[in-house]
C-alpha cells in the first residue's frame, strides 16, 4: 500500500518506485504492485461503480491506494480470502488514514465483493 501511494505521490510508475523502494522487494510485493499497475483501469472502474456520490479522484490518496490493493486482492488474488483482504484493507485505513475511512472502505469493499458474486438460481 505505501509503495502505491508513493508512486501516486511522486508520480512515478512502479517499476521507477520498485527501483528506488528501501522496502524489501519480495515476489509478494513485487506480485501484488505489478497487478495493480495492469490491472489498474479495471481496478479503478469497479472502485468508481461503488463509491456512491463520490469519485475515484478526491478521495484521499491513501484511501485510493488501499482501495486499488484490496480490490485488486478481490478480483485477482488467489491467496487471499475477500474476508482477508477486506479485513486487512480496513485495518490499513484505520491506522494511516482519517477517522472515517475504515468504515468508507469497507463499504466500498463490500460492494465490489457483492458484484463479484454469482447469483444463485
Amino acid at each position: 500500500m505505501s509503495l502505491l501511494y508513493q508512486a501516486e505521490i511522486l508520480q512515478l510508475s512502479i517499476n521507477e518506485v520498485l527501483e528506488r523502494s528501501e522496502v524489501p522487494e519480495t515476489d509478494f510485493v513485487t506480485q501484488r504492485l505489478l497487478g495493480v499497475a495492469l490491472h489498474l483501469e479495471e481496478i479503478d472502474s469497479r472502485c468508481s461503480k461503488n463509491l456512491n456520490n463520490w469519485e475515484l479522484d478526491r478521495l484521499p490518496t491513501i484511501d485510493r491506494s488501499i482501495l486499488r490493493l484490496a480490490v485488486y486482492e478481490l478480483v485477482y488474488a488467489i491467496d487471499v480470502t475477500p474476508a482477508v483482504a477486506i479485513s486487512e484493507a480496513v485495518e490499513l485505513a484505520k491506522t494511516f488514514s482519517t477517522e472515517d475511512s475504515g468504515r468508507f472502505i469497507n463499504g466500498v469493499l463490500a460492494e465490489v465483493q457483492r458484484g463479484l458474486e454469482l447469483p444463485t438460481l
